[in-house]
């Protein structure tokens, strides 16, 4: 049998010793670089096959031979060659390296150039955190570990700038972006740069892939790092902060020009030509290797850039700095802007629907009827004015604020008037359930505002689920409230007039503040802008929140004695009694506890009033109590 060339660098000399101290050692001759380099004519002929054990540059004249004189290669790795491992799934043992590279079928791959220089594993134009490194790293950590590496590459926002960078594809297709860097792979070369576009890499295809990384803002880079660091993610499309492109050649140009690196050494700058050459190489390398390299798909050229800056005025804007929030452009905001704009006034269409949910709402009250309460919510168009006062808050636009603001108003009136005049004329006067349920706000109907102003803003921005303002208008239900209120200005009752308007103000101000802090993450606002309306939305709803949290500590007392009396069982002289069925009801000074008593035997007064001290006891608190005497027999 022919022994194989062994072709070896000067700094791995290492590796050769293993090599002529391993059971393969007489089946391979070793040849330094240089030798080969100069008498490759006569050392090599067509489809003969050679080892590699060097680094970067010594292997690369070596691919450019076996490029033109169409024999095979395979590579043994130096010990601290990790990058070279890791993109051609090469063994660290060198029994294993050998047999590998002397039985392995040789198969064709592309070779991909930046410029004049080959590219082994990857090219890096500008900045790139992350898309370097190693899926090892961070797919086979410990969770803290990659909590440790999700800070250290956020540290490196403050020094991330976005340049105007320019590329054209072979197909002659222009894309100008901002971004902070560019990616370039033409196979699995097992980093996160490949993690993230796995699915259409082949070694085969005749094709390169480059990764934009454009992060819009600080929340969108640190999405993007949590996404493929902390989720380990795997998706068949690009992340928010990145884009995408596939082509035969792409040629790359910047402003300002940004530093060119091809597996870690710096080449130049850009301008850069990166050109694939298709199944040019015959290479043995692994199973492993093959089966996530050697892909057959679709081979046109594809530009995925929807999810990164690419207009004029987001280039321009991300060249200056990095903001906190993604920033809408000003055709986003117009957009936006005209349809609040719109919906903030006052029309008869408005007044029409707001007296009909009126009527709704107040009737189903009467009526306990939770079918005709919800009719009313969907019915009512109160949220639509709400949110665009939230946005005239947020950019201090005195237009839309005031417009939306007069329209609120007109409204309120509207449903309290209804309410109070169906009340006054109607001879009702017992607090329904759907009535009482609209009479003990809480801190949590806030955080049920706060959630319904996000989905209304977010809803608003984005038309594939506008439809879901019905659902948020049942969720956070401002008319009901209203109506109740207006019951009880109509009832004389100013205890149910100022129980229901404080909801009716907890669901105002907590869609306010949250629909104003969604805008504001969207990129409709400047936070400089913004700074004074949402203090003025900060206070508001921590004003609002006082009695709220007053009555929320109330319904989780009255939930602890509950908790603590209903289905208790004790002994009073003799006699078994059992607490069911407890409800509460608080006057000025005591707490009325209203239950059942089954019990086993006749009771006397002091049975009785042995049983509240038992209950006052369990609660630690005076109490009144109020029972429903039924025999077990």
């Amino acid at each position: 049998m022919k022994k194989i060339l062994f072709i070896y660098g000067k700094d791995s000399n290492e590796k050769l010793s293993e090599a002529l101290s391993s059971k393969f050692a007489d089946k391979i001759t070793p040849i330094p670089i240089e030798k080969f380099l100069a008498q490759h004519k006569m050392l090599v002929k067509e489809n003969d096959r050679v080892i590699v054990c060097a680094y970067s540059d010594d292997i690369k004249k070596v691919f450019t031979l076996a490029k033109d004189r169409k024999f095979a290669v395979a590579l043994v790795a130096n010990s601290d060659q990790s990058s070279l491992k890791a993109s051609f799934e090469l063994p660290s043992e060198i029994n294993e390296s050998l047999e590998l590279a002397l039985t392995s079928e040789a198969k064709e791959i592309d070779l991909l150039y930046a410029g004049e220089d080959i590219v082994l594993w990857m090219v890096i134009i500008g900045d790139a955190p992350l898309l370097s490194y190693r899926s090892s790293l961070y797919t086979k950590t410990t969770l803290w570990q990659r909590i440790k590496l999700l800070l250290e590459m956020f540290k490196r926002i403050k020094n991330l700038k976005h340049s105007n960078i320019k590329l054209y594809t072979k197909k002659g297709q222009e894309i100008n972006v901002a971004a902070s860097g560019v990616v370039a792979i033409e196979h699995n070369n097992n980093t996160v740069a490949a993690n993230v576009t796995n699915w259409l890499l082949s070694a085969n295809d005749g094709q390169l892939s480059v990764i934009l990384v454009s992060p819009s803002s600080i929340i969108s880079y640190l999405s993007y790092l949590i996404s493929n660091i902390i989720k380990k993610r795997k998706s068949k499309s690009p992340p928010s902060a990145l884009g995408f492109i596939k082509s035969e050649s792409i040629y790359i140009e910047s402003s300002p020009k940004l530093e060119v690196k091809v597996d870690g050494k710096i080449i130049g700058k850009t301008p850069i030509s990166l050109n694939v050459y298709k199944n040019v190489l015959k290479l043995c390398a692994s199973e492993k290797f093959w089966k996530q390299t050697l892909k057959s798909g679709d081979n046109k050229e594809s530009v995925k850039v929807e999810n990164i800056a690419t207009t004029k005025e987001s280039v321009d804007y991300l060249q200056k700095k990095i903001p906190l929030f993604t920033h809408a452009s000003e055709e986003q905001y117009r957009d936006l802007f005209v349809n609040l704009k719109e919906e903030s006034k006052t029309s008869g269409i408005f007044v029409t629907l707001m007296i009909i949910s009126s009527v709704l709402a107040t009737v189903g009250l009467f009526l306990n009827s939770a079918s005709v309460v919800i009719g009313a919510m969907l019915l009512a168009p109160l949220m639509q004015p709400i949110v665009s006062f939230s946005m005239g808050v947020l950019r201090k636009n005195e237009v839309l604020l005031f417009e939306s603001f007069k329209t609120v108003c007109i409204g309120v009136s509207l449903v309290l008037a209804s309410a109070a005049f169906i009340a006054f004329i109607l001879p009702l006067d017992n607090i329904t359930n759907e009535i009482a349920a609209r009479l003990r706000p809480s801190i949590l109907d806030l955080m049920v505002a706060l959630a319904s102003g996000v989905a209304a803003a977010y809803a608003k921005n984005n038309e594939n689920i506008a439809g879901s303002l019905a659902g948020v208008a049942i969720a956070v239900a401002l008319v009901p409230p209203l109506a109740t209120a207006g019951i009880g200005l109509g009832w004389m009752r100013w205890d149910v007039f100022y129980n229901a308007f404080l909801l009716f103000g907890t669901n105002f101000v907590g869609i306010v503040f949250a629909a104003a802090i969604t805008f504001l993450v969207l990129g409709f606002s400047p936070i400089k802008t913004a700074k004074k309306g949402l203090f003025y939305a900060i206070v508001s709803s921590i004003l609002i929140s006082i009695p709220l949290y007053l009555s929320f500590a109330t319904i989780v007392e009255d939930s602890n004695i509950i908790k603590r009396l209903e289905h208790t069982s004790f002994t009073i002289n003799n006699k078994e009694v059992r607490i069911e069925n407890i409800t509460l009801h608080r006057n000025d000074e005591i707490t009325v506890v209203k239950c059942d008593l089954i019990v086993s035997d006749s009771f006397t007064p002091h049975d009785i009033q042995m049983v509240k001290e038992i209950a006052s006891k369990a609660v630690e608190k005076p109490i009144e109590l109020q029972a429903v005497i039924r025999y077990k027999f």
